[in-house]
């Protein structure tokens, strides 16, 4: 009989250990599925916004407005490239001494996910740093669906688009 016991209770002891490796599988999926596209080799340019475009309008934390923005950025806090990215957003915002309002970063992600934090302390003395879920309405209104996504922005239009800062044309003084 104890040995009937202790089956049982190894047996559930794997069952619970299989479902919480499971959860974490499945939330590693949701972080990866922003990055789909290109890992299935489709074009990930095909997803920004064409040059020549007006800005969408959404409601966002920029003090200078969708006409005021000279640089809009979307980072996602379960993607690789992002990480290689900021650094180097940071170093593009500060080389061009944009004003903070002139910069919009939205991280995408969940609101408690240190990676998104970091990016936030990273950016933040450079750029407004807006932090929304995966599908938030920032995101929505740009149609961003590939992580990380720049945009050079004159005048309220897409002036320069990329899945890179270096990507990125020279500003076009207003």
């Amino acid at each position: 009989m104890p040995i009937l016991v202790a089956a049982v209770v190894l047996v559930t002891a794997l069952g619970l250990l299989n479902l919480l490796l499971l959860l974490a599988m499945l939330r590693r999926l949701r972080a990866y599925e922003t990055r789909l596209p290109a890992a299935i080799g489709g074009d990930p340019q095909a997803s920004l916004l064409p040059l020549g475009t007006p800005l969408p309008v959404f409601a966002g934390a920029t003090g200078s407005g969708p006409t005021g923005l000279a640089v809009v950025a979307f980072l996602s806090t379960g993607c690789d490239a992002c990480q290689t990215q900021v650094p180097k957003l940071r170093r593009y915002l500060t080389d061009h001494e944009l004003d903070r309002d002139a910069a919009l970063v939205v991280v995408a992600g969940e609101e408690d996910d240190p990676v998104g934090r970091q990016y936030a302390d990273q950016l933040g003395g450079s750029a407004t740093v807006v932090r929304e879920p995966q599908d938030g309405p920032i995101g929505r209104a740009f149609g961003a669906r590939v992580y990380p996504t720049f945009y050079l922005v004159n005048g309220g239009v897409v002036r320069a688009a990329g899945i890179a800062v270096e990507q990125l044309a020279e500003p076009v003084p207003a």
